[in-house]
């Protein structure tokens, strides 16, 4: 059964994006609008909205939901995150929380989620994070159930 979306649309090759294209763009966000912002993020607790927005218009958190092979597009979205870690970790933990949940998104059965969500947030239309992490990590055998 086909879905609403398709994520092969969103993958990064099939939207002429390279690897390199990514990570570079990644790079200017980071240096730029992220490195102006990191005080205020660490000392005032501001979220960084803008910078979460434009790391998905770079393709930061897609390359990992298309088709392509899942590990290269893992090896991308690690590489976006520690680009952005260097300027400022709450960034880049925003990050992986972003990247879990299009991973999540693209890999449901629920066609709704895919329609309504799945697109918006592999761009960063969409904004989240995911509240599956430990139940996640304790299906695939990385740790135990903490409730």
């Amino acid at each position: 059964m086909t879905t609403a979306l398709d994520y092969t649309s969103i993958n990064s090759p099939a939207q002429g994006l390279s690897t390199d294209a990514i990570l570079q763009g990644v790079r200017e966000i980071a240096s730029g609008k992220l490195a102006r912002m990191v005080g205020e993020i660490d000392r005032d607790g501001v979220y960084p909205e803008d910078v979460l927005r434009s790391l998905g218009a770079a393709g930061a958190y897609r390359s990992h939901c298309g088709d392509a092979d899942i590990g290269e597009g893992l090896k991308i979205s690690i590489k976006a995150m520690q680009i952005a870690g260097e300027q400022c970790l709450s960034t880049s933990f925003c990050m992986w929380c972003q990247d879990a949940m299009a991973w999540y998104a693209a890999n449901s059965s629920n066609a709704a989620l895919k329609s309504k969500l799945g697109e918006k947030v592999a761009l960063g239309a969409t904004l989240g994070g995911t509240g599956l992490s430990n139940p996640m990590k304790t299906f695939f055998g990385i740790e135990s159930m903490r409730l």
